[in-house]
Order: C-alpha cells, then structure tokens, then sequence
C-alpha cells in the first residue's frame, strides 16, 4: 500500500481553547494520510475487528460526536404524546407494581406491543429515576450499539477508511438521530436487526472481504454467528412482533440466490428464535385465551391492511412521510458525493452479491411499509443501516484526500440536529408533557383534587409525571354527552384537564350542572377545578342559583 504522508504544520491551527473539535477535523488528513490517492479498489480490506484502530484521535473525536447525537438534550425535553408517555408510563407502571410479564397501561393490560421496550425502558428508570433521560436511556443506548455494528459491517465489506465513513454518516444522519431521542421501540428493534444481519454477514462472508473480482465463494459451515442471528431475529421479534422479520426474509432470499442452499436453518439457531420470539407469547395466550385472536386480527391484519389505527392510510403518504427523511436526512452526505461527481467516472460498482444484498434489505421492507395502511415516519428507521452503507461505498470511492470535509459535514450535522432537539424541548410545544404536568403540580399545591382528563387521545405522559392514576373519559358518544354524564356523577371537587377549544363547553354544561368551575390555561389545554353543588354544601357554602364561575389565566 502506498503511504504519502503530507507535512503537518502545526503553525495551521489557530483555534481558541474553545474550538478543540475543529482543531482535530483539521489535523484529520495528516491523520488519515496513509488511505489517501488511493481509488476504491486500492482501499486496503482488513477483517473487522476494531482491534487495528490506528488513528485513535480520529475515532475518538467520532465517539465523542456519537455520543452527543445519542445524548445530548434529552434532558431538557419533556415527554412527547403520544408514543413517549404511553411506553414510559407503562414502563413506570412496571416498575411501581413489580410486574414484568404483563404491561399494564393506566394499571389496566395493555398488549399492543411485546414486552421487550418497555423492559429496557424500565431498567433506565431503575438506573437513572423517573426521568426523561432515564426513559431515553435504551433508544440512546441502541443508538451507539447500530453505529458500532454498521460500522463494523463496512469494516468486512470495504476495509478501515469505510467504517470510519459508516460511523460518521450514520451519526450525522436525521432519521437515526430522530430515533436516539425518541421512547418507541424503533431504536431498539434497529438494534436487533442490525445484529442479526450483521452476524448473518459475518458468516456468509467469512475470512477476507469480497473484492469486485467477480469470484464466488462456497457456503460456510454452521457456527455460533448463524446460531446467534437466530436468536437476535427471536429478540426482535420480542420487540415489534412481525415487522421485525422483514430483514429475515431478506437474508433468505438472499441465501438461496447465492448459495442455493437450506444450511442457514441452523437447528440451534431455530430453537433459540423460538424461545426468543414466542416463549413470552405462549405463556400471555396461555394466560389469557383471547389475547391470540386480539394480535392476528387487530395488531397484525388491523395495523396492515385497515385504516383503523388512522396513521396516515393515504395512498400519498410514504411520498410525504417516507421520502424526506430518506433523501433530506441525508442531503448533506448527497451533496458532497455531488461535489465528488467528477470521480465517478470509470469507478467499478460494488460486488454483485454485496448489492443485491443491501438493495434486498432495503427496498423489499420499505416495499412493505409503503403497502401498509398504517404508516408512522420511524417505521423506517432500520432502514437508515442499509442506506448508510450504499453512502459509505460511495463515499469511500470518491472521497480521495477530502477527509477534512467528511469530518466537518459530520460535526456540523450533529450540532445542528442537537440544537435542534434542545430548541424542541424549549418551545411551548403542546405534545410536550412536561410544561402541562409543571401547571397541574401548581394547582394540586393550593387545591388537592382527583385528576380527570377528557382527551381525543389521553395523555399518558401526564400521568407519567404525576406518579399516579388517572381517570381518563372514554369519548365514545361524543364530548358534550361524556362531559354530561361525568358532572351528573359529580359528588367531590375534581380536577379536569382537557383541550382548551373545549373551554367553552365545560363552562356551559357546569352552569347547568350548578358546578362552580375555576380554570387555568396552559397552551392548548385547560385545566379546571370543579366543585359540585353538594361538596359545597358540606362545608357551608349554601348553593344559591346558578354558580360562580372564575377564569384564571
């Protein structure tokens, strides 16, 4: 291999104390030197193990920019409803009651989804309280952990210089960081699939990475790494339940193409999926006979083929949803390869195997969540690995000497999607739980009272802060019957939180009802002290008309 080392002047670097990061980026050519002029073929291949780090500045610098990706403003913004409060106040229901086999959701059973998220998010609440970063703490975690096996999957495919271009696309990317920041079990499940998939590559690719020679490589013998992607799909499947077997049927597919061959049903790896996916399932269906007929109709056929979940069932919506955050999310790594454009001419596309390998795992999942009537933005998040390392191949062949500007991009990303995440937590957003539960905490200091929402959809982020139950009014024949029923059965002075639109007709139905209601607004919400007729009377306050009815702002 060819090593042109450049002259490093160190009178170059003429940052304050305060700018160390940038003083790295700049010193990142001399760095990486010994890779430069050197064309994608060239690029020496070692096997990944990340013993061979040779340049510790370069990835430390790197580490460091993972971990604020991962980490940094999770502090400062409260739960978003709804996906956020409802697992972390399962998981916090978990933890209270002691009971880990059956999640529970405002203490009632609650089995839209496996257990397996609301475990790791009840042990960062065992680890670090009931707080924001201690429900975050696994997406974070998970994060770091698909950074680390992307990375070392490019290491297999491409050599050295390619992960380190895996690592830095994959932490600056918007999707991947949307999902270290948010409590779902996307994060989570991106782990388990990227190991499976990763210990499958591991196997099928053994020794020497392939080079674009064309040569076919015989089947491995069964070991460990083909038994224990077994067992990572039967953890994913722990996680989301069947969608986290999409990468599954791509690997299949992708066998019998290449090999022709049945040897990846490893009995051992097939008998520890099993335990894995379905030891949990077994004993809940045993448990509670119903509970089978509930997932296949409503949790698998439900969510596929109905719009009953209403989670953009449009025919348009992947354009709107899926699409930006897969080409935007990565515009600025597309906007270099573009300013590289000139060195794609004469460039050899990559193996044959390796990518319809990565076109399989990409396109046929994302066929699926197109076809889907239930479409949320971070059911694509496992599908960030496949595209980071289509960019990484890309980038490691056109790239040359410019690793200034990879490392600059990279830093730039991560500073601005932090910002980002911290101004969101600033903003009075109205999904943000914790400015509302803050006003609730005020008011129960000066008047204690039951609380009570009436919400479209309740909002279990609330109940998440204020460490108890909730009475939450199913809205099934409409507001005002609801609102009606409710103050009919009025017997003690409650508190009522509901969105502000609503004010209006609280405050009628209470004049009917001869309630005396106070009101606070906090953004979208009001929150009302109620006192029926007859709380007032035991304590003297004789009713006299229609009641007193004051707004506080």
């Amino acid at each position: 291999m060819k090593i042109c080392a450049e002259a490093f002047d160190p009178s170059e670097i003429s940052f304050s104390c305060g700018k160390y990061a940038f003083q790295l980026i700049s010193c990142a050519d001399f760095i990486v030197s010994p890779m430069k002029n050197m064309s994608c073929d060239q690029v020496e291949m070692r096997p990944a193990g990340f013993l061979f780090l040779h340049r510790p500045i370069l990835w430390f610098l790197a580490a460091f920019l993972a971990v604020c990706a991962a980490f940094v403003g999770n502090a400062s913004r409260g739960l978003m409803e709804t996906t956020e409060g409802r697992y972390a106040e399962c998981a916090r229901e978990m933890v209270e009651t002691g009971n880990y086999l059956e999640p529970t959701l405002n203490y009632v059973p609650h089995w839209t989804k496996p257990p397996m998220a609301y475990w790791s998010t009840a042990a960062g609440i065992k680890i670090l309280g009931n707080t924001e970063v201690g429900v975050r703490l696994a997406s974070g975690l998970a994060f770091l952990g698909t950074v680390v096996l992307t990375a070392m999957m490019a290491w297999r495919l491409w050599g050295e210089r390619a992960a380190f271009l895996a690592f830095v696309v994959y932490i600056s990317s918007v999707l991947p960081v949307l999902g270290a920041t948010m409590l779902s079990t996307d994060m989570l499940l991106t782990w388990w699939e990227t190991l499976a998939v990763a210990l499958y590559l591991f196997w099928a690719f053994p020794g020497v990475p392939l080079r674009s020679d064309g040569q076919d490589h015989s089947e491995p013998l069964a070991d460990w790494r083909i038994h224990l992607c077994w067992a990572a799909f039967g953890l994913a499947f722990l996680t989301k339940g069947p969608p986290a077997l999409l990468p599954l049927l791509c690997l299949l597919l992708w066998h019998w193409w290449r090999f022709r061959s049945l040897r990846i049903f490893s009995l051992p790896g097939l008998i520890l999926f099993s335990v894995c996916a379905f030891s949990w399932f077994g004993l809940m269906t045993w448990k509670h006979p119903g509970l089978l007929s509930y997932y296949l109709l409503e949790e698998i056929a439900g969510r596929v083929a109905t719009d009953v979940f209403d989670r953009n069932p449009e025919w348009y919506s992947p354009f709107i949803i899926y699409a930006p955050l897969l080409i935007l999310g990565q515009a600025h790594w597309l906007w270099i390869l573009w300013q590289r454009r000139a060195r794609w001419h004469g460039l050899g596309f990559m193996e044959r195997s390796i990518r319809i390998f990565l076109l399989l795992w990409f396109f046929l999942p994302l066929l699926v969540f197109c076809l889907s009537k239930s479409r949320l933005p971070l059911y694509i998040l496992p599908l960030s690995v496949p595209l980071v390392l289509f960019l990484t191949f890309f980038l490691n062949c056109s790239i040359g000497a410019h690793m200034r500007s990879v490392l600059f991009t990279c830093a730039t990303a991560v500073f601005v999607l932090c910002v980002m995440r911290w101004i969101s937590g600033v903003l009075p957003l109205p999904e943000n739980m914790r400015h509302l539960a803050e006003i609730v905490r005020q008011e129960e200091a000066v008047r204690p009272a039951p609380l009570t929402g009436l919400l479209t959809t309740p909002a279990y982020g609330l109940q998440f802060y204020m460490r108890k139950e909730m009475n939450w009014l199913e809205d099934r024949g409409g507001k005002e019957e609801t609102l009606r029923g409710y103050l009919a059965g009025l017997k003690t002075p409650e508190r009522l939180v509901i969105k502000e639109k609503y004010t209006a007709l609280v405050h009628l139905l209470c004049a009917r009802a001869r309630v005396r209601v106070t009101e606070r607004l906090a953004g979208e919400y009001g929150i009302f002290y109620l006192e029926p007729e007859v709380a007032r009377s035991s304590v003297g306050e004789g009713g006299t008309g229609v009641p007193e009815a004051s707004t506080v702002h």
